[in-house]
């Protein structure tokens, strides 16, 4: 209907309506390029709003897994100490037994920074990182990222390290296991079958424990690290939100 009135108008010479005529077209294509635009924003901001809940969550979640393995590590740490206490006097103490038996059983359990990285890998492998608006959200992402990145590769290197330690300390000690344990699995002194009078003159034994402790300390302070990332990365998300 509108081309047979501008073709009218043309037949007419009528060239106000034209221009009229023409303009209205031009207005209505801008109107719905606009309404199309607003469209494609509003399905933008509910998928960005999608991820970062997703996110959000994620990263909770690494930040509870990365909280636990740190109080873990450090509590093992610590028992170490009291093994080499107990090595250093050839003897232990009945307030010191349980500690020295947890100290050998979970000597060298370490455990990297745990990242929850579903969302992320998504975002990465979709190509659609961008959909995040806020340049402080993706600096942190970023920052997090290779702080993990860094400290997944240092682990790496201590792990190996300490494998050779445990080893020696397990086939000088022998743990009464009897049902399927879990990782903080806590042990009674009758759980353990250790020659302290041999033990305790074995140099290489007391190094051993003494370079696990040290490991396990260096992990700590390297998930630690991430921690701190992990927290600072959800604080531009929450605030964000």
């Amino acid at each position: 209907m509108l081309l047979r009135r501008i073709r009218r108008h043309l037949e007419d010479q009528n060239w106000f309506a034209v221009a009229l005529d023409l303009s209205m077209v031009v207005l209505g294509v801008f109107i719905g390029l606009q309404v199309d635009t607003w469209n494609q924003q509003r399905i933008q901001r509910a998928e960005e709003a999608e991820y970062l809940a997703r996110l959000l969550s994620d990263i909770n979640d690494s930040i509870e897994g990365t909280e636990f393995y740190v109080d873990f590590m450090t509590s093992a740490a610590e028992r170490a100490t009291v093994v080499l206490r107990g090595l250093d006097r050839c003897s232990v103490p009945v307030e010191d037994r349980v500690d020295f038996a947890n100290g050998l059983y979970h000597l060298g359990k370490l455990a990297p920074a745990s990242l929850s990285k579903g969302t992320i890998d998504e975002l990465v492998s979709t190509g659609k990182l961008s959909i995040l608006s806020s340049g402080d959200v993706r600096e942190a992402l970023s920052a997090m990222l290779a702080v993990y990145e860094e400290f997944v590769s240092l682990f790496s290197q201590a792990e190996g390290r300490t494998l050779p330690h445990v080893n020696y300390v397990d086939a000088n000690v022998v743990f009464r296991i009897e049902a399927p344990a879990r990782g903080n699995t806590i042990l009674g002194w009758e759980d353990i079958d250790v020659d302290l009078a041999t033990v305790c003159r074995d140099r290489r034994f007391y190094a051993a424990v003494a370079a696990v402790r040290n490991y396990t300390y260096d992990v700590v302070t390297w998930n630690s690290i991430t921690l701190e990332a992990f927290r600072v990365f959800r604080r531009a998300l929450t605030e964000d939100a």
